[in-house]
């Protein structure tokens, strides 16, 4: 595991630990961001619009992550 995904694993384990996330793999949902966000950097180098790309993430990832309330 390269050492930006066992940061974020580092962190999505802190959320679950706090409660502030649901139950996931976290070196999944880990690897999944990480694709994520290198497939949508190149949308934006190719001219999509930075603002709504990065406002899709945000909601896309809070709604997969977050503990129900």
């Amino acid at each position: 595991m390269t050492a930006s995904l066992s940061g974020v694993v580092a962190l999505l384990e802190e959320g679950q630990r706090d409660g502030e996330l649901r139950d996931f793999d976290p070196l999944m949902m880990a690897r999944i961001i990480r694709r994520t966000l290198d497939a949508e950097g190149a949308r934006v180098a190719h001219g999509a619009p930075v603002d709504a790309v990065i406002d899709e993430l945000i909601a896309t990832f809070s709604r997969a992550t977050r503990s129900a309330p």
